[in-house]
């Protein structure tokens, strides 16, 4: 299996512009700690791709990332996916948040710390949704028919309403709520609203980010 350094594999195959990219949104070490390869292992396997390191024991010690790849080229999505675990990205943070970095890379949004994320507040998710007209993340349920586990449907004077289950805390809330946000932007053309709100969430958290660095 020939190991090539990202840049010099991702080129050959057009893809180097998803790796520049998405340095902009995940702190990635440089191309030369970086090497992928095609691993004929994985062929007819469920698996795309796989991620490894070891520390190059040299005059400086070097964390070296292995990605290996079961097509050539590669899917964009299991390339990013490996990129995410490279910066430090467990499978489910991997799994729930591609589809954000996808749509990120390609229509080119302001840098923004992925992996920060989890780390908004109800409080700042719902002051970006209320520049758009939606006054929380219940009233956004309401307006999509998205019943999530966080949420039940009720009965009120008004109809039937999308409200949050009693004793769901925030992290859970905001969590759930970021995995619909990537799932729907798996097809950004049929939701122009969740293009919006990640848009205007990147600019929370780039603020936020540049706060506290």
């Amino acid at each position: 299996m020939k190991k090539e350094r990202i840049d010099v594999f991702l080129a050959k195959r057009g893809l180097l512009d998803y790796y520049i990219k998405a340095r902009k949104y995940l702190y990635l070490p440089p191309p030369d700690q970086i090497l992928c390869f095609i691993d004929p292992k994985l062929e007819g396997s469920s698996v795309r791709g796989y991620t490894y390191y070891h520390y190059k024991m040299d005059r400086t010690p070097q964390e070296i990332w292995y990605i290996g790849f079961q097509n050539d080229p590669p899917e964009i999505t299991t390339l990013l996916h490996e990129l995410i675990h490279v910066a430090g990205g467990c499978e489910i943070t991997a799994h729930n948040y591609v589809g954000i970095l996808r749509y990120a890379i390609e229509n080119d949004l302001p840098p923004f710390p992925l992996l920060m994320l989890p780390d908004l507040k109800l409080e700042e998710i719902e002051k970006a949704l209320a520049k758009l007209g939606i006054n929380s993340i219940d009233e956004y349920y309401d307006i999509k028919g998205i019943i999530p586990p966080t949420h039940e449907l009720q009965n009120t004077q008004n109809g039937l309403k999308i409200a949050r289950k009693e004793g769901v805390d925030e992290r859970m809330l905001v969590e759930v709520f970021l995995i619909e946000l990537s799932s729907a932007l798996d097809y950004p053309e049929y939701n122009p609203l969740e293009t919006k709100i990640i848009e205007a969430l990147a600019e929370t958290l780039k603020k936020k980010f540049q706060k506290t660095s």
